[in-house]
């Protein structure tokens, strides 16, 4: 497992948060206990022509998936309250996937910060599914979304 550098840029868009991460690889695992989240959330598609998000409607967002149109990797943001640990766990179904995460500091919340390839198993399942858990540190949400076109810009290039 590799873990490199994060760089959080704020994003004018709608206050949602843009995430350039380097190099990240994800680790699949099937022996996670289930993500305990509240009531499930809604995240809505956007796409400014180079870059394609996945994100809460709320504001301000609390989950954040972001591809750069051809780059075949997803960013994660996810705001969190909970202890630093190293790892995020996105999880479809019965699939899971743990990311080396990173923490920062933002606008006096804790973003937790994560890439995967489009391609992991967990975002496979969630593309499949549309449903989508996130954790960390046992804090989690569960995401439902209609995931298609945010991976077919992650596969297209601008």
């Amino acid at each position: 497992m590799r873990l490199s550098t994060l760089v959080l840029i704020p994003a004018a868009a709608a206050g949602l948060l843009s995430v350039a991460a380097c190099n990240l690889q994800g680790e699949q695992t099937s022996a996670l206990a289930p993500v305990t989240a509240a009531a499930s959330h809604v995240l809505v598609f956007s796409d400014d022509g180079s870059n394609a998000k996945l994100a809460l409607a709320e504001s301000p967002a609390t989950l954040m998936l972001e591809c750069g149109h051809g780059t075949g990797r997803v960013h994660i943001t996810h705001a969190s309250t909970g202890a630093p640990q190293p790892v995020l766990t996105l999880a479809s179904g019965s699939t899971s996937d743990l990311l080396p995460a990173q923490r920062q500091a933002f606008e006096g919340q804790t973003l937790v910060l994560g890439e995967a390839a489009a391609d992991a198993p967990a975002l496979t399942a969630f593309r499949r599914s549309g449903r989508l858990q996130v954790s960390y540190d046992g804090q989690g949400l569960a995401a439902d979304a209609q995931p298609e076109a945010f991976f077919a810009a992650c596969e297209r290039h601008s």
